[in-house]
């Protein structure tokens, strides 16, 4: 019947033109797989659970490496690879300038610093975090360092003054949280760790997988602070306030 004659395809077209009809808007392969999101409904949360997994894969290797420390397993290998201390006046103070950016006056100054540098507007909270977060990594550091127990390199070799044991290396884990929290670039705290790290290698005050140990705790110390937050509001305000 005429009445019930379905329309063309030219008719089609025009109520299209003329706005009786919308095309459907496009969805992507993702929301087709996936129609709600599977790990939090907002980028806070999506980030706040990647920094849980990187803490999670992170904490794995460190754990592992701190058994493998208490046991003895890993000495033979320290011994075979560990490098032999500087010698002279002019390197030992070149490296004990660079191992110092490592240490707890430094690394605590140049944190408080960058928070009472920041820009206004940011609670107390926010502005408490950074420092707590190197804090809580450092008392985790010398807890696991009293249970671990590890006596350090020869003393013949040793360049500078040592404290207590010697698993995890507390100047590559406070460098690596502390320049990270301090500068607001990773590859800049990367840089400056992996100097750190030398350094106390050089000058015979750690064993290879201490410095090994000090990256690992650090880095899971890092994906604490973003996990928390604290981190990732403090380097979103200064890029909206240098904007």
């Amino acid at each position: 019947m005429a009445g019930s004659a379905q329309p063309t395809t030219a008719q089609a077209r025009l109520g299209r033109l003329a706005g009786h009809s919308r095309p459907r808007s496009p969805v992507s392969t993702s929301e087709r797989a996936h129609p709600w999101p599977r790990h939090g409904n907002t980028p806070t949360e999506t980030a706040s659970w990647h920094a849980l997994r990187a803490a999670a894969r992170l904490a794995l290797p460190a754990a592992l490496l701190t058994a493998a420390v208490r046991r003895g397993l890993v000495t033979p290998g320290d011994i075979r690879w560990a490098p032999t201390a500087v010698s002279g006046p002019r390197a030992v103070r070149a490296w004990r300038a660079v191992t110092a950016l490592g240490s707890r006056p430094v690394a605590y100054t140049v944190v408080a610093g960058r928070c009472l540098l920041a820009p206004p507007g940011r609670g107390a909270g926010a502005r408490l975090a950074p420092p707590a977060v190197l804090a809580v990594a450092d008392a985790v550091r010398e807890l696991t360092c009293r249970a671990v127990d590890r006596p350090r390199p020869p003393g013949a070799g040793r360049r500078t003054a040592v404290h207590g044991a010697s698993f995890p290396s507390r100047h590559t884990m406070t460098a690596l949280i502390a320049w990270d929290l301090a500068s607001g670039s990773r590859p800049a705290a990367v840089a400056v760790t992996a100097a750190v790290g030398a350094s106390r290698l050089a000058l015979g005050a750690h064993w290879p997988t201490d410095v090994l140990g000090g990256w690992l705790f650090g880095a899971v110390g890092l994906a604490l602070a973003d996990l928390c937050g604290g981190h990732r509001r403090l380097r979103t305000r200064d890029s909206e306030a240098n904007r």
